[in-house]
């Protein structure tokens, strides 16, 4: 196991078996790394996606440029609220940059803690 590992399982995700990682980062947060990327590929998260682009018209909501390389960020973290992953209200739409820099302050916000 991988040092930051803290331990394994079997799980069934759509009749297939996955062994499961859990994985206790910096945050003491857990994170089940297989569960968090399937359901980043789910249809269903590609309807979240188009749904928060088209509430906000394609405009970033920070810097309001219209169009370009656009991201769709989750206002409360995806791998710990898995009951708001797929609530349009807990999505908002930034351009690459906003939302790179709206991380950054994220982080920086966490070392203080």
């Amino acid at each position: 196991l991988h040092p930051r590992v803290r331990r394994q399982r079997q799980m069934c995700i759509r009749d297939r078996w996955y062994t499961v990682q859990i994985f206790k980062p910096k945050l003491d947060r857990y994170i089940l790394a297989v569960d968090n990327k399937i359901a980043r590929n789910c249809e269903q998260y590609k309807e979240w996606r188009t749904s928060v682009f088209t509430r906000d018209r394609f405009t970033c909501q920070i810097c309001r440029k219209v169009g370009g390389k656009l991201n769709a960020h989750h206002i409360k973290h995806f791998a710990t609220h898995i009951d708001l992953r797929y609530c349009v209200d807990n999505g908002i739409t930034l351009c690459e940059k906003c939302h790179k820099e709206v991380h950054k302050r994220e982080r920086q916000l966490c070392s203080l803690c």
